[in-house]
């Protein structure tokens, strides 16, 4: 859909005479009637102050004039004052319009699967009921197995059927009345297992500038599980023997990590730490057990921008973006040597948390996972002039991703973050000649080289427990570095295109793994790897 087009309605522009300037009569300045026009040109001009914003611009009267011996000098054009409303739409459209919803597209994708599945159930495979029965005339027959319904997917017990549809204030909106269960299997142990997973995503872009692009990205799921343990008697009539329920949640999250001038947000672990801190201290006001705290706290603490759970709810996504810059080679650093210069900046973040249902019908939190990452924070690819007949390309990108995941059962918070730097560049030549016994073979050639860096960290925080008699007890400790690493890779790579069915590479890989200065027990090691690859094209 278009939302530009969608809400252009809500900021009308005025049109016609009201959008142009006021038209005012020339002033013919002289005797006789001429002084009377100068009384009816100073009454327009005392009509009072000018609208805040409003510019009054003077234009020269260029008509012949009555009186030679008065010189005509600069006078003002009428003045028109604008009205509140529309002072209000006007800063609406350049506030709120132009920023949040001039998009052109937004594409808004919902999917929804059903899986049922269950023992026990008596007659033949249902396919007579599915096509030999008329639809909501004719109720499925047991003797010949599932329900049309349940085949369908309308409904998750394999003996009803649909007797009628109803209106619901929840979504879908719509649901099914059924007809009271029938026989399954007789004196048997039974299962019935119900599972639905449902997402939905929006993405939109919009061109900010030349050759800068936005993609803005939204994204949330949400599972849900059953399962039902059922015995059955002589007369396939069952009885519930318990019923287990579990289900998750995923959706795009926002959260930066609390550094330079981000630290005002107040987002991070040591946020988290210092909520859960002030839960524990609410005491008998707060009746929950330390693992919902600490959740509650774990999902609140890392929320940048706390404004959108306010507004939008719990479980409403946030936005996840991607920035493109194309045309840098315009800029006098890069054009004298460039002929494409491009940058790329992508943030994305997710929240997922599991739980389970209790017998009370109360849901525990089994685990929550938060990861954030600029992929990359700045990545920039070149494209070079034409260079030794051939043609060059560069490109470095910078990333960091940050994981934090809760178990709330065991109290620990395990983070997780990975720094990478890439660089590649590769320089390739058609046509070039190399002489063999006599002969000028005409190939192709490409040499390539690589290198990346990557450093990864382990820590892990524990819950503390509060303790009205200690002072600064509770909380969360200030973590225990565990297993890190560094990774470094150089590959240099000749690729030789003898003809269209032949080609060689020659490629050196060296490898050095090393632990970092936190204890890590990760030992180093260093791999060196060559070879040549041929490829002949056998036809």
């Amino acid at each position: 859909m278009s939302l530009k087009q969608f809400v252009e309605t809500w900021f009308p522009t005025k049109k016609g005479s009201e959008s142009a300037p006021d038209q005012t009569s020339s002033h013919r300045a002289g005797r006789g009637r001429g002084h009377e026009d100068d009384e009816d040109l100073r009454d327009v001009q005392d009509t009072g102050p000018a609208a805040p914003g409003i510019v009054i611009p003077a234009v020269q009267d260029t008509s012949q004039t009555r009186d030679t011996t008065k010189v005509a000098g600069p006078v003002l054009k009428g003045k028109r004052s604008i009205s509140p409303k529309e002072f209000f739409l006007e800063f609406a459209r350049y506030a709120i319009k132009a920023p949040f919803l001039d998009y052109d597209k937004i594409n808004v994708n919902f999917t929804e699967s059903n899986n049922a599945t269950n023992s026990g159930v008596p007659g033949r495979p249902g396919f007579a009921n599915l096509f030999g029965r008329v639809p909501f005339v004719e109720n499925g027959n047991p003797e010949f197995g599932p329900t049309r319904s349940y085949q369908l997917g309308l409904v998750s017990d394999p003996t009803v059927n649909v007797s009628a549809i109803h209106l619901q204030s929840t979504f879908p909106f719509f649901g099914f009345s059924t007809s009271h269960p029938g026989g399954r299997a007789d004196s048997a142990l039974i299962s019935n297992s119900y599972t639905q997973n449902n997402k939905i995503t929006l993405h939109t872009t919009r061109e900010l500038f030349t050759g800068i692009h936005l993609d803005l990205n939204w994204d949330v799921g949400w599972n849900y599980s059953q399962t039902q343990s059922l015995q059955t008697d002589g007369s396939g009539v069952s009885t519930l023997l318990s019923t287990a329920t579990a289900g998750s949640i995923e959706r795009s999250f926002f959260t930066i990590p609390p550094v330079s001038i981000f630290s005002s947000l107040k987002s991070g672990i040591g946020e988290v730490g210092s909520r859960f801190k002030a839960l524990q201290q609410a005491g008998t006001a707060d009746p929950r057990t330390d693992d919902a705290k600490l959740s509650e706290a774990f999902e609140n603490g890392f929320e940048s921008v706390p404004i959108f759970r306010k507004i939008f709810g719990q479980f409403f996504p946030r936005v996840n973006y991607s920035l493109h810059w194309d045309g840098l080679e315009q800029l006098s650093i890069f054009k004298n040597w460039a002929t494409h210069v491009g940058l790329d900046h992508t943030y994305t973040s997710t929240y997922q948390q599991s739980f389970h249902g209790d017998p009370s019908g109360n849901e525990i939190t089994d685990s929550q996972h938060i990861g954030f990452g600029f992929s990359p924070l700045i990545g920039l690819n070149f494209t070079f002039k034409e260079m030794f007949k051939g043609n060059m390309s560069a490109s470095i990108r910078y990333a960091t991703t940050t994981s934090y995941d809760l178990t709330p059962s065991s109290a620990n918070i395990v983070a997780n973050t990975t720094k990478e730097i890439a660089v590649t560049g590769s320089y390739g030549r058609t046509g070039f000649e190399i002489p063999f016994f006599g002969l000028s073979l005409s190939n192709d050639i490409d040499i390539s080289i690589s290198y990346s860096f990557s450093d990864n960290s382990r820590v892990t925080f524990t819950a503390l427990t509060y303790d009205p008699n200690i002072p600064d007890s509770g909380g969360i400790d200030g973590g225990i570095p565990g297993e890190g690493s560094s990774r470094s890779i150089t590959e240099p790579r000749i690729r030789y295109v003898l003809s269209a069915r032949v080609t060689a590479s020659l490629f050196y890989r060296y490898t050095k793994v090393s632990p970092d200065a936190g204890g890590s027990q990760t030992p180093g090691s260093t791999t060196n790897e060559g070879g040549i690859d041929v490829h002949v094209a056998i036809q």
